[in-house]
């Protein structure tokens, strides 16, 4: 009883990561996205509940912090009062250019912070959205762009007020383009 408990427990703590043990943050690669996968399978979250400012622990990989992946299936994080950090890795894998339009797509957030670093730059940038704000039609939005073999890291904290559906919508700026486009010739 006692080896088989124990060999239980061996197994598992192999396939399971440990508490405090952060997930491989691998990037994700734009040929994927192309070919219809799904951006949640490269976003790596946590959160918190003091407030803490993780940004800059974010971009320097600190091993202390504890990634979670999003299931495919899951669509919120629930209701909670802490605030979530999202962390999107990205890399052009592609011959191509890749213009990126990355969305935070939730009308009702009491808090939206983007942080990014190109892969090649020390410096981060941030587009602060602010608190306490309501985002009728225009919500956060970063546009990036990415040569081939480029990659970009994005941070996003984010706190709500209701529950928090998993808000990130990513396309190709060519698609948004098109897609505006025939919004625009269908409505006239």
């Amino acid at each position: 009883m006692i080896r088989s408990f124990l060999t239980i427990y061996f197994s598992l703590s192999f396939a399971v990561p440990v508490f405090g043990e952060s997930l491989s943050l691998v990037p994700g690669k734009i040929s994927q996205l192309q070919n219809n996968s799904s951006l949640l399978s490269f976003i790596h979250y946590f959160t918190d509940s003091k407030g803490e400012n993780f940004r800059e622990k974010i971009f320097a990989k600190d091993a202390s912090l504890s990634f979670r992946n999003i299931p495919a299936e899951m669509f919120s994080l629930g209701f909670t009062e802490d605030t979530a950090w999202f962390y999107i890795p990205l890399k052009n894998d592609t011959s191509s250019d890749y213009y990126g339009k990355f969305e935070i797509y939730n009308p009702y957030l009491e808090k939206v912070d983007i942080y990014y670093q190109y892969g090649y730059k020390d410096q981060i940038y941030e587009i602060l959205a602010g608190t306490k704000h309501v985002y009728e039609e225009n919500f956060p939005v970063l546009d990036f762009y990415l040569r081939p073999g480029e990659e970009i890291q994005i941070v996003c904290a984010i706190k709500s007020g209701t529950p928090l559906r998993i808000p990130f919508v990513l396309e190709s700026k060519k698609n948004t383009i098109l897609r505006n486009s025939l919004v625009l010739s269908l409505s006239v």
